[in-house]
């Protein structure tokens, strides 16, 4: 992410720090139904947060539309992902494990955010200039940067999460590499 960012590759800087925190959720919530009493219910209960996360994005997409497309190739992008959380979320349903269907409820989730992402950037009667990406690739870096940092500590300081180690390894790679 950060050489995407150094080089002014903006919108794949926003992406790889996106996908960072996509694992991190991931990770945070694998962990949160490893710990929980009724293991049925949290999932239960995170498809219902995630389903209400993508139809809120479903709604603010709708609303730009009505309200008139100034930048089509904004709308359009917020809109491709919309469509693609709520297939994200169809297809977590016909998962075979446990640990597939939080992942793909942690795509969907980071799905409906990029939607609310896209649609902020075409708010304005004018084009995006390169200063407001820059300002917003710099926050997902060094966020996603941050977290990681975090997790590394409290993973290095709990045996809970010892199995998430690699996941986290992973995501650092994607950080500091930026493959996308």
């Amino acid at each position: 992410g950060q050489e995407q960012y150094d080089e002014q590759q903006y919108y794949a800087a926003t992406n790889t720090g996106l996908l960072v925190l996509n694992n991190l959720k991931f990770m945070l919530w694998w962990e949160e139904y490893s710990n929980t009493e009724d293991q049925d219910e949290y999932l239960n209960c995170l498809y219902q947060t995630v389903s209400l996360e993508v139809n809120h994005s479903r709604r603010e997409v709708e609303r730009f539309k009505e309200e008139g497309v100034k930048d089509v190739d904004g709308v359009g992008a917020a809109e491709i992902r919309v469509v693609m959380a709520e297939q994200l979320l169809e297809d977590a349903r016909s998962t075979e494990t446990e640990v597939d269907y939080v992942k793909t409820l942690a795509l969907a989730s980071m799905r409906a955010e990029t939607v609310l992402w896209w649609l902020s950037l075409v708010t304005t009667d004018h084009p995006t200039d390169d200063s407001m990406l820059k300002d917003r690739a710099g926050w997902y870096v060094g966020t996603a940067s941050s977290v990681v940092t975090y997790a590394r500590t409290i993973i290095s300081e709990s045996q809970s999460m010892h199995g998430l180690s690699g996941l986290l390894e992973e995501a650092a790679v994607i950080l500091d590499r930026a493959v996308l």
